[in-house]
């Protein structure tokens, strides 16, 4: 019986949890924030989770409009950026997502990785002007090799 309770309160602690950390999200909006932003937000939120990408983008632009360091919504941007290549805005999105929430492990990480597919997107552009087999083609992709791994 004891087992029972005690794996009980753990289930519950941890339904718990998840509900506040997903409430916590938005809780660092302004709290006089009007309904019709929070509206904005779950139904971004609601885009993204559907795969609906241009049109998760458009709703978070409208929020960063109003609330310019709204680090969630910079986030996210981010992330729709890089799903879509869109190496240069991802990295400006996350640098912003940075700047608003510095202690946010997901966005540094993320900037790192878009700052990565830049690179890799700019050696690829560099392996057409040079021709295959000359030492300088060779050499960008070997750094390009060793840019994939790392970014594995």
């Amino acid at each position: 019986m004891s087992f029972l309770k005690f794996f009980s309160a753990c289930f519950i602690s941890f339904i718990l949890m998840s509900c506040t950390t997903h409430v916590e999200v938005h809780s660092q909006l302004n709290e006089n924030v009007d309904k019709e932003v929070f509206k904005k937000l779950q139904r971004a939120d609601s885009l993204y989770s559907d795969g609906r990408l241009a049109d998760a983008e458009a709703a978070y632009l409208s929020i960063v409009k109003k609330y310019k360091n709204y680090g969630y919504a910079w986030f996210k941007l981010g992330n729709i950026y890089i799903r879509t290549k869109q190496y240069n805005a991802a990295v400006l999105s996350y640098e912003k997502a940075v700047k608003s929430e510095p202690d946010n492990y997901k966005a540094w990480n993320n900037l790192a990785l878009a700052r990565t597919k830049q690179a890799i997107s700019v050696i690829e552009e560099a392996e057409e002007v040079f021709p295959a087999g000359t030492p300088e083609h060779s050499s960008l992709q070997a750094f390009k090799r060793v840019l994939l791994n790392a970014s594995r």
